[in-house]
């Protein structure tokens, strides 16, 4: 079950939560929703995507453990799933995850060293070089689009900066390694 599943009000989300064997604690609903949700797409986090993680966005020093990781996993994926919002914020980000935008920040610094803006335009960076390679954009537009960048000078810019190749430049090896 994806997030956009859970029903927002009533009987239904009751019956679903104690299904799923959760119970809803607290004077703020809303939050004990949202910590349901952050708990059941920790448990679908780690049984179906841990493969698909980019390890390398963690700070290479540390020992991550295992609440931090799945924490940083979940940020991770809803950053992945929402990027073509070229809007989307930490704002957003710390309200899906019921926490303070401040706390969002502290903990990426901590486990990324990178603040949220960093970290979402490098999550978005390696998204587009990942397209890029795997042949699912075949233009530097189609690409900024897909990734979030409406402005494609500027998301060449950034590109080139992130991995030191123009995307256009790659996009055109990645043609001729297909023939």
């Amino acid at each position: 079950m994806i997030i956009e599943d859970f029903p927002s009000e009533g009987k239904d989300l009751t019956k679903m939560v104690k299904t799923m064997g959760y119970s809803i604690v607290g004077v703020n609903r809303r939050e004990s929703i949202s910590r349901i949700k952050n708990l059941h797409d920790y448990e679908c986090l780690w049984a179906v995507q841990r493969s698909n993680t980019d390890y390398s966005l963690l700070k290479s020093h540390i020992q991550v453990p295992t609440s931090e990781f799945l924490w940083l996993n979940s940020i991770q994926v809803y950053i992945v799933k929402h990027m073509s919002n070229s809007l989307l914020t930490a704002e957003s980000i710390a309200y899906e995850h019921a926490i303070s935008v401040r706390h969002l920040s502290r903990k990426l610094k901590k486990l990324t060293n990178s603040n949220t803006t960093e970290y979402i335009r490098e999550v978005r960076l390696r998204k587009a070089l990942e397209y890029i390679e795997s042949g699912v954009c075949s233009s530097v537009k189609a690409v900024s689009h897909t990734v979030g960048y409406h402005d494609q000078k500027y998301f060449s810019k950034i590109f080139r900066n992130k991995f030191k190749v123009s995307p256009s430049e790659l996009i055109k090896r990645e043609a001729e390694c297909l023939l």
